[in-house]
C-alpha cells in the first residue's frame, strides 16, 4: 500500500513538472512574457518622460551617458 502510495504521488509529481515545462516552452506562454515586457517598458518610458518634464533634459541625458 505504501509503495503503491509512493509510487501514485511520484508519477503525480512527475506529470505535473512535465506540463509545466510544457507550458513554459509553449509559444503561448512566449507570447504572454514578451506582452508583459512590453507593457513593463512601456510603463517605464511614461515614468521616464514625466521624470524628463519635471528636470531639466540635458541634465539627465548627460548623466545617463556618464552612466
Amino acid at each position: 500500500m505504501f509503495s503503491y502510495k509512493f509510487c501514485t504521488v511520484r508519477s503525480f509529481k512527475h506529470s505535473c513538472l512535465y506540463n509545466v515545462k510544457k507550458y513554459f516552452h509553449s509559444l503561448y506562454f512566449q507570447a504572454f512574457m514578451s506582452l508583459f515586457q512590453n507593457i513593463i517598458r512601456f510603463t517605464l518610458s511614461i515614468e521616464i518622460s514625466t521624470y524628463h518634464n519635471r528636470k531639466h533634459y540635458l541634465q539627465i541625458t548627460d548623466k545617463i551617458i556618464l552612466i
